[in-house]
């Protein structure tokens, strides 16, 4: 009598399902391409461009972490320090005069802010106000 199913293709569907399984990428439901973590790598700006700050300055490393369900948090040495969900909206830039989207925040701590840079390894946001900031971030 023949066996129902031979074991070399029993083992070969097995190990395609277990490697498919684990090698699946991360959902971006945000639809930005934001989906993962951030370095801070500076912020400048402010009122005569008064500030600037970097991860050696502050001894502060800071991670940006946006998930494809539009959650966030920001970790801070490790820690999380803030978190809460994101929004997307657009507002015409002041420095280009072009629109631009924005993230908004679900935590009122965190200023909406605008994405100033496309995305693609490096991340500028800006609160898009007169003597305001730009943070840039590093993706990881």
């Amino acid at each position: 009598m023949k066996p129902v199913f031979k074991p070399p293709f029993f083992i070969l569907v097995c190990t395609l399902l277990a490697v498919s399984s684990c090698t699946k990428p991360a959902k971006d439901d945000t639809g930005t391409g934001l989906a993962g973590d951030w370095d801070w790598v500076q912020t400048d700006g402010g009122i005569a461009n008064h500030i600037h700050e970097t991860p050696a300055s502050t001894g502060k490393n800071i991670v940006l972490r946006i998930s494809g369900n539009n959650s966030y948090q920001v970790i801070t040495n490790g820690v999380i320090t803030n978190q809460g969900t994101i929004d997307f909206t657009s507002q015409v830039c002041i420095h280009d005069n072009s629109s631009k989207k924005v993230i908004v925040f679900s935590n009122p701590l965190e200023l909406p802010m605008m994405i100033e840079k496309p995305i693609g390894s490096t991340l500028e946001l800006s609160d898009n106000a007169n003597d305001g900031i730009l943070v840039q971030y590093r993706r990881k």
